[in-house]
Parts: C-alpha cells; sequence; structure tokens
C-alpha cells in the first residue's frame, strides 16, 4: 500500500501541483495549461482507480437521496456565507476578459476535482481496502490532503499563512470525506471544493482595494492569536463533520453487516 500512496501523492505533486508561474506563459495560455494538466491528472488517477476497482458509477454522480440532501444544507449556507465574507472583505474588482475569466474558473474546477479524486476517489478507499478503520481512513486521507498543501509555499513565503492553509485543508478535508463517505457522491464534494476555491481563484486575478493591504508586520504573539482565532473559526466546519462521520459511519456498518449476512446465507445454501 505504500508503494501505491507514494505514487499518488508524487503525482499529485509533479502534475496538479506544479507551479505553473515558472513557465512565464501569458495569462490565457497559464490557465489554458492548468485545464490541460488536471485533466493530464485525473486521467492518470482515473486508470489507477480502474485498476484498483474503484471507479464505480455510483461514486461519480450517485443519486442522493432527499432525507441526505438535506442534511447537507447547513454546508451549503456555510459555503455560500464564507464567499460572501471572503468577496465583501477582499472588495475583488475583476477587469479582465470574460473568456480569460471562464478558462481560470475551469481550470479551478478541474484542479479542485483532481483533489477529490486523489483524496476522496483513490486514497480514502485505497485505505478502507486495507482494511484501515472508517474513521482512520478519513483522517489519515485528510492529514495528507492537508500535508499535500505544502506545495503552496513555493507560492507564499509567509510561514503563518501556510500553516493557517494546512489547519483549513485539514478541517476541509475532514468534511469532504464525511459528505463523500455519507453520499459515495464524487461529483458532489468535486462542485464543493470548487466553491470553496472560487474565492481565492478571483482574488489572484482581481484587483484587491489597497485598504485589505496591512502597512506594519504582525508580531509574533499577534501571528499565535490569529491563528487560534482562526481554529475557532474551523470548529463548525469540524462540527459538521463529526456530524456527518458519525452518520456515515453507521451506514457503512449497517451496509457491512449486511454483507456478511449474505455471504453466511450464501455459505448455507
Amino acid at each position: 500500500m505504500f508503494t501505491k500512496l507514494t505514487i499518488s501523492i508524487a503525482l499529485t505533486l509533479a502534475v496538479l501541483a506544479f507551479p505553473t508561474r515558472l513557465l512565464e506563459l501569458s495569462a490565457n495560455g497559464e490557465a489554458v495549461f492548468k485545464i490541460v494538466k488536471g485533466l493530464v491528472f485525473i486521467t492518470l488517477l482515473s486508470i489507477l482507480m480502474h485498476r484498483e476497482k474503484f471507479l464505480r458509477r455510483e461514486k461519480i454522480g450517485r443519486h442522493i437521496p432527499g432525507k441526505i440532501f438535506l442534511m447537507l444544507t447547513p454546508v451549503i449556507v456555510l459555503i455560500a456565507a464564507y464567499i460572501a465574507y471572503a468577496w465583501n472583505k477582499n472588495e475583488m474588482n475583476f477587469d479582465g476578459s470574460t473568456g480569460f475569466l471562464l478558462l481560470t474558473l475551469m481550470g479551478t474546477f478541474i484542479a479542485a476535482s483532481g483533489e477529490e479524486v486523489v483524496f476522496r476517489g483513490y486514497i480514502f478507499n485505497l485505505f478502507k481496502k486495507y482494511d484501515y478503520s472508517f474513521l482512520k481512513s478519513i483522517l489519515l486521507t485528510s492529514l495528507l490532503f492537508s500535508l499535500a498543501h505544502t506545495a503552496n509555499s513555493f507560492r507564499v513565503d509567509d510561514v503563518w499563512s501556510i500553516l493557517n492553509q494546512l489547519i483549513f485543508s485539514f478541517a476541509l478535508g475532514l468534511l469532504l470525506g464525511s459528505i463523500f463517505a455519507l453520499t459515495k457522491n464524487l461529483l458532489l464534494v468535486c462542485v464543493l471544493h470548487f466553491l470553496i476555491n472560487i474565492p481565492s481563484t478571483l482574488q489572484r486575478i482581481s484587483n484587491v482595494s489597497a485598504s485589505d493591504v496591512t502597512t506594519a508586520n504582525p508580531t509574533f504573539s499577534e501571528e499565535i492569536l490569529s491563528t487560534l482565532f482562526f481554529i475557532m473559526l474551523m470548529l463548525p466546519v469540524l462540527a459538521l463533520a463529526i456530524y456527518y462521520l458519525r452518520i456515515a459511519r453507521k451506514n457503512d456498518s449497517a451496509l457491512t453487516d449486511n454483507d456478511n449476512l449474505r455471504g453466511n446465507l450464501r455459505g448455507i445454501v
């Protein structure tokens, strides 16, 4: 299993996390390149998923019962509030072409989908295949998802920003992992991940108001307090993740018991 994990993480860092800006392409060229590398990555991971028999139709766009869809309402509200807050805080003003905006958003969706394919679609199922417990599979997948975001250090030099992003990524990994475990719908977590990435994407390509620019470097104690406050902001995300995990775990146990019962009945017959 270690070899398969290494291959999937290496592909993620080599293809999906490759710093496109190093190529010094035009804005449109960079957007197109991100789309291409994302599609290449998803194709390679789909091959790995097919070999491991993880690639099933119900795990891509499985129907979500109305009861479970209602359970996801708080997540939709939370994401909408996050997008609205980020938009108002940064006062973004995009003055580029519509074509470039659409290409960028398409690249963001494909990149988010690639991350979901590797972590929720492949690595999570890989842990379960090798008899890791349901909870341990979720936690380890979320931890690897968080650590993979250290690749953003190529783009950001601030250690505290990277630390906050790792905390955010771990909490997000738990939430998306619990939703995938609950719904078995890979497309859904791809869309949710895309929506969460929209503010940071628009911030990179927009003119951000100068009022948001800090003039003084924060002290060490201020950075500590900022990170502690950031952790507190993640509490609703963690609470929702725990709620969904409890339901998904019960459903998973029920399915396992039913499979064992069918196996015992076949043995009797």
